[in-house]
């Protein structure tokens, strides 16, 4: 039960770092702006489907400890992503 709340957790979290590695690579440098678009979009996409996912899954007796590390991925993505984004920019700055 527990090694399925880690793998849905670990699961959960791939939205969140194509987010991130996108946004980073935006802010890093102009060249690679499509390619740091499209990683944005993908993880926006895919956090959406991460919510279809978890209710699916907490539904489903079998595998409601995925479900659970699905929603609490699902749960602190935003707030990591709203942190990342206030505090990204200044360090590549002084970079």
């Amino acid at each position: 039960m527990q090694s399925q709340y880690f793998w849905g957790l670990g699961v959960g979290f791939i939205p969140l770092l194509l987010f991130l590695i996108g946004y980073g690579l935006s802010l890093g440098s102009s060249t690679n702006s499509g390619f740091a678009l499209s990683l944005v979009f993908i993880g926006l996409g895919l956090y959406l489907i991460e919510l279809i996912a978890t209710i699916v899954l907490l539904f489903r007796p079998a595998v409601r400890y995925w479900g659970y590390g699905l929603l609490t991925a699902f749960l602190v993505s935003p707030i990591v992503v709203g942190i990342a984004c206030t505090v990204l920019p200044g360090l590549l700055r002084h970079a």
